[in-house]
């Protein structure tokens, strides 16, 4: 900011408005990840419920003994 002709108070006001500017968009942004993570939980409540030893079919696990 040194470079602009800009009075300290000038700067002291840009300086101001940007770091309000930056925190808005991070809560903004963490809003909507969070709106997203609450949408997740709709679809996900429509999966059966599995319990250990319950699953059947051609799935085997192996273990690689070296």
């Amino acid at each position: 900011m040194s470079g602009t002709t800009a009075t300290p108070g000038q700067v002291a006001e840009a300086v101001r408005i940007n770091t309000e500017s930056r925190q808005r968009a991070l809560k903004i942004g963490l809003l909507i990840l969070a709106g997203l993570a609450l949408l997740s939980i709709i679809p996900a409540g429509r999966l059966p419920d599995y319990r250990p030893g319950e699953l059947h079919g051609g799935f085997v696990s192996r273990r690689i003994s070296s």
